[in-house]
Parts: structure tokens; sequence; C-alpha cells
């Protein structure tokens, strides 16, 4: 890459308002918000994080687009394994001969919701527009439109159960696992590799005992994937529910800490050379990250005043639910994560640069298989007389991501106010459409495009919908409905 290259890829990055990375604390410090890794704009559903997010789902789209994920061997393995041959993936596919045929991305804000009977079109303040009733992809490693919803309702989940777990008495660790890796590793072998490495530390007794000499109560786990110059970079965060009255915890966190590293340590070292071999062994400072996880309540308790300087400044605090979940709000320190690279893909073709983008493009594909169909996060679940982490903290029962992006919509936390609503009858859509010259989809796509100054009702007019007011939601926002003419004659209210 060019000096001048690298330097507009670096501005345009800044300009589009990501988070940047702080320097981080020390080693024991807790998981605290001293660390801001994101600033208040990336945070929200601001027009600027919705509209960066929609085109790196474009982007990312286009990249995959008429890939497959899965050889034919491994389809028919696949459909051999599963009877329903349904794809947790690719959602809108049903027969098993067609699951691994391309990536749920390519088809996410391109088709209408089955069942639906209209489509519900949001203005907010700042112009953007949130539809209701297209289907949405609900992948959390390529889709990052997608990703915003799913990892902002994740994140509220975790934040709670840290919440609930603290007032309680519980006591909340951060795990983080890694081990070194290559240039020459696939994701899909990293990420492969990491899980094997993780499943065979679980069955080692002295992880098990360390777990009970812990009071270990239950624990929900996050997966991360960045690129560097090493090659894909695969990580796992655990956040650890202990139980108070074990007598192995100390007053100082960082002692705590201190204590869980040392025990669990061997036992991931031993896991990881037996599927990675001795010169991949993990070490002591990089491999195993432990660091006490403290909630809000904490946080203001403890440190006042940093607390208070952090609410006059408007910015919110980096925590344990944080890290676990808002990878579209981070920006890489050594190695960049999978929505950077969307952006550079973009950067370097604008510039002509085709020897980067291609580069890119190779390895957006090699993540995308890489992920495929492998699950984000997990939480320990109730067996038995055995509660898991959501039953005991009373935390409602999980949702999908599919569920999450389909059916909640966007989360309260820095949502816009509405402006005006407008049900718009789907019979109606494919004559508006081509009216208009272009597919339903790209029609669709340049609805949700940011209005600036102009109203929706106008944009809708001007496309040929006749509109009809229709009595206001009860926060007093407005509400319309638009048809095609004669379908306007009964009442719609």
């Amino acid at each position: 890459m060019s000096t001048a290259t690298a330097t507009a890829v670096k501005s345009t990055s800044a300009q589009q308002g990501r988070a940047i990375f702080a320097v981080s604390e020390s080693e024991n410090a807790p998981m605290t918000s001293s660390v801001d890794r994101m600033n208040t704009v990336a945070a929200s559903f601001s027009t600027a994080s919705v509209n960066l997010n929609r085109q790196r789902r474009r982007v990312m789209a286009a990249a995959l687009r008429g890939l497959a994920p899965l050889t034919l061997e491994e389809r028919e393995e696949f459909a051999g394994r599963d009877g329903s041959g349904k794809s947790v993936e690719i959602r809108e596919i049903e027969g098993s001969q067609d699951v691994g045929r391309r990536y749920s991305v390519c088809g996410c804000m391109r088709s209408i919701a089955f069942g639906k009977g209209s489509l519900t079109a949001i203005q907010k303040a700042s112009g953007r527009v949130h539809m209701k009733g297209i289907n949405r992809c609900g992948s959390v490693w390529t889709c990052a439109e997608c990703a915003q919803i799913i990892e902002a309702h994740r994140g509220e989940e975790v934040k709670l159960l840290i919440e609930r777990a603290r007032e309680q008495g519980f006591r909340l660790f951060m795990i983080t696992y890694t081990f070194p890796h290559t240039i020459h590793d696939s994701c899909k072998d990293s990420m492969n590799g990491l899980s094997d490495a993780l499943r065979k530390c679980r069955q080692r007794r002295k992880y098990r005992n360390a777990q009970e000499m812990l009071g270990f109560v239950g624990l929900v786990r996050s997966t991360e994937v960045t690129h560097g110059s090493n090659g894909w970079h695969t990580h796992v965060h655990e956040i650890w529910v202990c139980n108070p009255e074990s007598d192995s915890f100390v007053p100082g966190f960082a002692e705590n800490s201190s204590t869980i590293k040392a025990e669990i340590y061997p036992q991931w070292k031993a896991a990881a050379v037996s599927v990675f071999g001795k010169a991949r062994a993990p070490s002591y400072e990089h491999g195993l990250d432990v660091r006490e996880v403290w909630s809000d309540t904490d946080y203001t308790n403890k440190l006042p005043d940093q607390a208070a300087a952090k609410a006059e400044s408007g910015k919110k605090r980096w925590g344990g639910d944080a890290e676990m979940t808002k990878s579209v709000n981070k920006r890489g320190k050594s190695s960049s994560t999978i929505w950077e690279l969307m952006d550079n893909l973009s950067l370097y073709r604008a510039a002509g640069n085709d020897d980067m983008a291609l580069v890119i493009q190779g390895q957006l594909e090699d993540y995308a298989r890489g992920t495929y169909r492998k699950r984000r996060m997990y939480w320990t679940p109730t067996r038995g007389e055995k509660l898991g982490l959501r039953d005991r903290f009373g935390l409602r029962a999980e949702q999908t991501d599919e569920e999450i992006v389909n059916d909640a919509g966007e989360p309260v936390e820095g949502q816009e106010p509405d402006q005006v609503e407008v049900s718009m009858d789907v019979e109606a859509l494919p004559e508006i459409a081509r009216r208009n010259g272009m597919p339903i989809w790209v029609y669709l796509e340049r609805l949700q495009d940011t209005l600036e100054e102009r109203n929706l009702l106008d944009v809708l007019k001007d496309d040929g919908w006749v509109l009809r007011r229709l009595a206001d939601r009860e926060d007093g926002v407005p509400r319309w409905y638009a048809g095609a003419g004669l379908r306007l004659v009964h009442n719609k209210s």
C-alpha cells in the first residue's frame, strides 16, 4: 500500500465516526470503562452509524454474491446429518439440497417477510428510514446492519446479567483465550482449532476442579475474529459467574484475577498444545487474560469521580457487556475487525488499487467460509435442577439472531425519535417499483437510504403512491397508509 493510499484509508476511517481504542489498563484491571472503546455516536443508532453499517452490508453482499459457503461434498454431508435439511444461516431455504449454496447476507433486505400484509416505513428525526416487514438475514458474522441490531440486544442482556449478579453478591470475571497464529492459517482452521482446544480444556479434570474451587455457577461466551499481519486472530471471551461464598476469593480484584489465571492457564496451555502443537503453545502473558467484571453500579460506587466525569462528557463506559458484544463499534489496534476490512475494500476500489482490493476480497471470502454456521454466543443452559444463567437471574428465553432482527427491531438504547410512520400495501409494491424503473429490492434499498431534507411522504407521492391519513399512534406520531389508487376505497384504519 502506498503512503498516500494508507493515509486516505486512515483519514476516511476516522471521518466515518468509528470507535477508537484507548490505551488499555494494566493486565489485572477490572473490566470497567476507563477504557473507552466506543464513542457516543457509534454506540447509538445514529444516522452515521446506521448508514455506515448499511454500506458495509452491501459491500459484503457484493463480495460474496455467487459464492457457495459449502462445497458439494460438504452440502451432501450436511444433508445426511440434518434430517430437516434446514440451515440456521440461510433461513429462507427449505430443501436440504440448497443448503450451503449461498450466503444469507446476499439476500438481506431484498425480500418481503412471509405472511406480512404490509410494509412499515418509519422516518426518523434525522431523515433516515427504518423498514419493518422486510426479511433480514440475521448474520452476526457477515452483515454489519444485522449485527448492529443483534449486538445491541445481546449487549443489553449481558449488561442485565452483570447488574443482577452483582446485586446478589456474585463475583464475575472475564477470561479471554487466544493462541499464536500465522498468516498461513485459514479462518476456518483457526475457528475449528480454537473450538477443539476449548473443548479439550473443559474436559480436563484440573480445569473442572478449578471451577468448583471458585464456586463456578455458569458462563456466557462470545467468539471474536480479527485479521492482522499474522493472519486470523480468533479469540474467545467468557464471563464467569462465581459464588461469593467461595473461600478462594480475597477483597482485591487483582489477587483474584491472578489466582484464576494461575489455575486455568496450565489447563489452557495443555489443551492448546494438544491441538496446535508445542510450537504454538499460548504464552502466560498473552494466551490467557483474566479481569474482574464490574457493573455500572460498581463503577459509580467505586470510582465516583471518574463516573461523574464520563457522564458529564456524554460518553459511555466500556464494560464487560460491550467487550462481549459490540464488534461493530470496535476498531482494532494491531489488527483489523472484519468491518474495517469491508471499509478498506471500498476505499481501495475507489482509489483504483485493484491489487489490494483483490487481497481483501480473498480475506472476506475466507472469513465468511470460516464463520459459516458458527455460533457467536453461548449461555450456560438449565440442565435438570441446575439452573442456567438466564433462569437463575430472571432473563427472558434466548432468541435466535434471526428472531431478534425480524421481530424485535431496533433496541431502545440510542434510538432516534420517529417522525412519521407509513404502512405500505405490499400488493402495490411491484407496480410502483416498475413505474420507477427499478426492481423491487432496488426500490426498497433506495427507500432505506437517508432522505436528508426530504420528507418520506413527499418521496412516496412522487413515486406514485396514494396516501391516506390514519389515526395517530399512541405516542402522537402521525400514521399514513400508502396504496395504489382504487385499493383505498375500504377503511384501512
